[in-house]
């Protein structure tokens, strides 16, 4: 492969690299090995080409030459690898020389030149550098699609001083007053990789230009940041003589639909207020055995467009975060069998009292020796993720296990996992709750509800806690192993996917883990027979890219790079 330097008026210019680069920093497109070649134009200060120019490269031992046309084109080819001194004459116009031109390694240069009329001899340059032996260096930093990228450190190391520029936000970088000499070149900004070329040699007078692509130092996860979605859950029931009423959790902005309606004398519609949130309460009467059975349903709808997001730390203290909620630091108990299949009244769900759930908290805040709300709280995540499993059994329906329970067991589902990380958070004071919903994902047939963690961190942040790397079923039971922990803290801490609906969100009290569903009747002869329904679609699009880079910062960008 060849090489070419390109030289415009009388400086280089025109370079642009993509991976590896020669230790010059040229590109190589033509002439055979060790041999390389000149070629340009000449003009007058107007841009008029200029006929008749001798070019000549004086070298030890050799000096080769050419001459322009009527064009003003020259071109001297098999240059052996070596110094020479150029020199531009024509009859009328001050002579050129260019002193200690360097040809290597089979580079084919164009340069460019300007003679001026007889008079004055015409120096070198366009002005940039200040003194007459110095050089320089200019360009513009780019990603890898081009773009040029804003606050980049461009610096030349010598063996007797440094110098350096940074980039503005159309990229351009510019080093004047060089010395002439050999350096190394470095380009450096947060996030992303370094560059390093050494051998950078700087002739006197000659400012090159060098465009130089960097690239982020970062991790690419491919996610779809927008979804539309439809979710329909609720219950079906057969009722013979008696009835059955239910409560369903009913946010703002939902629909319901009933059958029968509430026309027909036989179901019963009313709103109603739990922990803070909107439920929706409907009995279905056949207590007058006006009928054999009655077959009925509810239903609740919602649909809608989700966009997911990434979450920022706030750089927020714990003990500010603790004054700014303190409703989400205490404890949460069962207070009787109204809550469902949670059974054992007494048992505390959320309990960050517990003497071994408080010790483990404090070892790990301890660990991170930070008082920063998000350094805590991701290091409790990442203490979860490796020291628990998924789990979801034949049992895990009829029984929810309490926070301490999980620490003891070391396995859990989105629940229990859910009530241990909030545990271990509100243990030294950062405020942590549950949110109850669904995480709908396209293409899935498994359309179970769902729950998620928050800590506050000046917004609440959403948590992850059941994600798993590695994840196996059998006989009905699920199992996920935490696998790689450092893509989990990076795509799902901190982190709300467009599939992620919330249908109910924590209090902080315990009346947020006794809800009354409702779900008890009267009969005569023989008990309603009842199953739970959920259905949804869901079209995910606008892919990018989660950005995790090494400097700890994070990004959703259109593109890698």
């Amino acid at each position: 492969m060849a090489r070419s330097v390109i030289f415009v008026g009388i400086m280089l210019t025109g370079l642009l690299f993509f991976g590896c680069v020669d230790t010059h920093g040229f590109f190589d497109y033509g002439g055979r090995a060790g041999t390389g070649g000149l070629h340009g134009t000449v003009t007058d200060a107007d841009g008029t080409p200029l006929n008749g120019v001798s070019i000549s490269l004086i070298g030890e031992p050799s000096t080769y030459g050419g001459r322009t046309g009527k064009d003003g084109m020259y071109s001297i080819t098999d240059l052996p690898d070596g110094t020479y001194d150029i020199l531009a004459i024509k009859a009328g116009y001050d002579p050129v020389t260019f002193p200690g031109f360097a040809v290597s390694d089979g580079y084919t240069y164009e340069w460019n030149i300007t003679l001026s009329p007889m008079g004055g001899m015409h120096i070198p340059g366009d002005g940039a550098t200040d003194a007459p032996d110095a050089g320089g260096l200019y360009g513009t930093i780019m990603n890898r699609t081009e773009s040029p990228v804003e606050d980049v450190s461009v610096s030349l190391i010598g063996d007797s001083s440094n110098y350096s520029s940074r980039t503005g936000g159309d990229g351009k970088y510019n080093l004047t007053g060089v010395p002439a000499g050999t350096y190394e070149i470095v380009v450096e900004k947060r996030g992303y990789r370094t560059v390093n070329y050494s051998n950078l040699t700087i002739n006197a007078r000659w400012p090159y230009s060098w465009n130089i692509s960097i690239t982020r130092d970062c991790v690419y996860y491919e996610v779809n940041t927008t979804a539309n979605y439809v979710l329909r859950y609720g219950y079906n029931t057969t009722v013979y003589h008696g009835d059955q009423t239910y409560v369903v959790m009913y946010p703002e902005g939902a629909t319901y639909s009933v059958f029968p309606g509430t026309d027909s004398g036989l179901s019963r519609i009313s709103t109603s207020s739990q922990a803070g949130n909107r439920m929706l309460r409907w009995t279905l009467d056949n207590l007058a055995n006006r009928y054999a059975y009655v077959d009925g349903y509810v239903y609740v709808d919602m649909r809608g467009t989700q966009t997911m997001r990434l979450f920022d730390r706030r750089e927020m203290r714990i003990v500010d975060a603790s004054s700014g909620q303190p409703a989400f630091l205490g404890s949460e108990a069962l207070e009787g069998e109204a809550s469902g299949n949670m059974v054992e009244a007494g048992r505390t769900m959320i309990d960050p009292y517990d003497s071994e759930i408080r010790t483990i908290a404090e070892q790990v805040r301890d660990g991170t020796k930070s008082d920063d709300v998000w350094t805590v709280a991701e290091a409790m995540f990442v203490w979860l993720k490796n020291n628990t499993e998924y789990y979801h059994g034949p049992e895990s329906g009829a029984y929810t296990k309490s926070a301490i329970e999980v620490l003891h067991s070391r396995e859990g589902d989105c629940d229990e996992l859910s009530s241990l990380y909030v545990s271990l958070c509100r243990a030294v004071g950062i405020p942590a709750r549950f949110v109850r919903g669904y995480a709908m994902e396209e293409g899935s047939t498994d359309y179970t509800s769902h729950q998620w963690a928050e800590f506050y961190d000046g917004e609440w942040v959403p948590v992850e806690v059941a994600t798993t790397g590695n994840t196996t079923r059998e006989n009905g039971v699920t199992r996920g192993i935490s696998g790689n922990i450092t893509h989990l803290v990076d795509t799902r801490f901190g982190y709300r996917g467009p599939g992620y609906v919330q249908i109910f969100v924590d209090d902080g009290t315990s009346e947020s883990v006794n809800i009354d569903y409702g779900s008890g009747g009267k009969y005569y002869d023989r008990p309603s027979v009842t199953s739970d329904y959920s259905y949804y679609d869901i079209v995910s699009y606008d892919t990018k890219y989660i950005a995790a880079c090494a400097d700890g910062t994070r990004a959703l960008v259109g593109e890698i790079g």
